[in-house]
């Protein structure tokens, strides 16, 4: 998804995430800019229930602090959580990924 909002793009992924969680299947996000805490503000004043998803194991969050975490470590977290039964994945962003990881000569998704 493209669009002039980055606002916009997190909110409809975390609407697909909630939706994989209605299924009974697991979601997981890894976000790197914005904080935990501003996402469920600004999902609860959009009437979506984000954090009961997150408190029944549906849904896991992850904030993704670049300089504390590498992009190899990075990369197998991902991998762990799709290993583990996560079906949905969302990196919000792709490019807080790419600048985080700007110094490295590879960029492996």
């Amino acid at each position: 998804m493209f669009s002039s909002s980055a606002l916009t793009i997190s909110s409809v992924a975390v609407q697909y995430a909630i939706a994989a969680a209605r299924r009974d299947e697991r979601a997981a996000l890894f976000i790197f800019d914005e904080r935990l805490a501003t996402l469920y503000a600004r999902t609860r004043a959009l009437g979506i229930e984000l954090e009961r998803h997150v408190s029944s194991g549906h849904v896991t969050i992850q904030q993704i602090d670049p300089a504390e975490m590498g992009p190899g470590e990075f990369g197998t977290c991902v991998r762990r959580s799709v290993d583990t039964g996560f079906c949905f994945v969302v990196i919000d962003s792709l490019n807080g990924y790419q600048h985080a990881v700007a110094d490295e000569t590879v960029i492996s998704i």
